[in-house]
């Protein structure tokens, strides 16, 4: 799907190969490592996953990575969790 919305060539295909097959390794390794709590294993996932972006916009020229997905955005320096005192007393007055 990739090599034919990024129009790859065969070195590129190649490497999203390998970048594929190494997400999958760290993918399993995470979700078979008995030492990380459920909770702890989906923004390890996650983490796993923006690392495959980036291996693969590196592989990429300057046409195809404007049609790839863009980078998210660092968050921001005020941004604070979410207040869930707040949305359980809101659920709870209905």
């Amino acid at each position: 799907m990739l090599t034919k919305a990024l129009d790859l060539d065969a070195r590129q295909q190649a490497e999203l190969q390998g970048i594929f097959a190494d997400q999958r390794e760290a993918v399993r390794k995470i979700w078979n490592d008995r030492s990380l709590l459920p909770a702890e294993r989906v923004p390890a996932t996650r983490a796993a996953e923006d690392r495959t972006a980036d291996q693969i916009r590196s592989i990429l020229n300057d046409v195809q990575k404007k049609k790839y997905n863009p980078p998210k955005p660092p968050p921001a320096p005020d941004a604070r969790p979410p207040d869930v005192s707040a949305w359980m007393d809101a659920t709870s007055k209905k």
